[in-house]
């Protein structure tokens, strides 16, 4: 397990833009993010990146990884 995110949520005022996301990256995984404007694709990449808190949940990083970011 490289990167595993367990019930992620956030909200911003009285919109949700994901509640209760789960998954689990594995070695050699790959993974998109798509979805219109607006949809929480940047918000995800900073909770998982740690510029940005979720609502609730945890995220669990292998010892030894690195996460990568390049904004827009």
């Amino acid at each position: 397990m490289i990167l595993q995110l367990e019930q992620i949520s956030k909200s911003f005022g009285g919109r949700t833009l994901f509640s209760n996301v789960t998954l689990r990256l594995e070695a050699y995984d790959h993974l998109a993010l798509v979805g219109p404007n607006g949809a929480g694709k940047t918000t995800m990449l900073r909770i998982i990146t740690g510029q940005e808190d979720a609502d609730s949940g945890r995220i669990v990083l292998a010892k030894d990884a690195r996460i990568g970011y390049l904004e827009q």
